[in-house]
């Protein structure tokens, strides 16, 4: 499948690149809502889209309704699937609604029935993509590319051992990543509640 991954974040943006490209996505990236759009509008084969919630331009939601508002009519002349949808919420430790633990119903309240909270679980995000091919396929929303080794054929071919353990190595290495940056907020929020109470 072609993917877009969207995030200003550009240690996520490479691992997650990495990640989906291992599986045989083709994988483009953007760091802005409006990057995101000029892609989107030259490139109509994109079939997900994974986006950060929060912009400092807007949410996610934004980016949807700009993708719906895109002449979708192929060269020929036939309709284009709109992308699928997978979001991603950042945990907040003040419990803030507007992203993170409290924000994933939140999120699926706007009607985005994928939200991952971070740090991003790598395998269950391809495991939900697979699934999303299968449907695309299912309902003719996409087609079957021969050329490409296909995601979520019930044949698929299991990954070398040492493979295997060094994607379970990287995981790690992005979990901890996922935690030390939470680490870092917190401190970060700490400032900035001495400075406001110094104020």
């Amino acid at each position: 499948m072609q993917i877009l991954v969207v995030s200003h974040v550009p240690p996520l943006r490479r691992s997650l690149r990495a990640t989906l490209e291992r599986a045989q996505h083709r994988t483009m990236v953007a760091e802005s809502l409006d990057e995101a759009v000029k892609i989107l509008s030259v490139n109509l084969s994109i079939d997900v889209v994974i986006s950060e919630w929060n912009f400092i331009t807007g949410t996610a939601m934004e980016l949807q309704i700009r993708c719906n508002q895109i002449d979708r009519l192929a060269d020929t002349q036939q309709s284009v699937a709109i992308p699928h949808f997978l979001v991603l919420a950042t945990p907040r430790l003040n419990g803030n609604i507007s992203e993170g633990r409290g924000a994933v119903p939140e999120i699926q309240a706007f009607g985005f029935t994928d939200v991952y909270e971070k740090p991003i679980d790598h395998a269950r995000i391809l495991s939900r993509l697979e699934s999303i091919h299968r449907e695309r396929l299912r309902s003719g929303k996409m087609k079957a590319d021969p050329t490409e080794e296909s995601v979520g054929e019930t044949e698929s071919k299991a990954p070398a051992p040492e493979v295997a353990a060094r994607l379970m190595q990287l995981e790690a290495e992005i979990a901890s990543l996922g935690n030390s940056l939470r680490e870092q907020n917190q401190v970060l929020e700490q400032l900035q509640m001495k400075i406001t109470t110094k104020t």
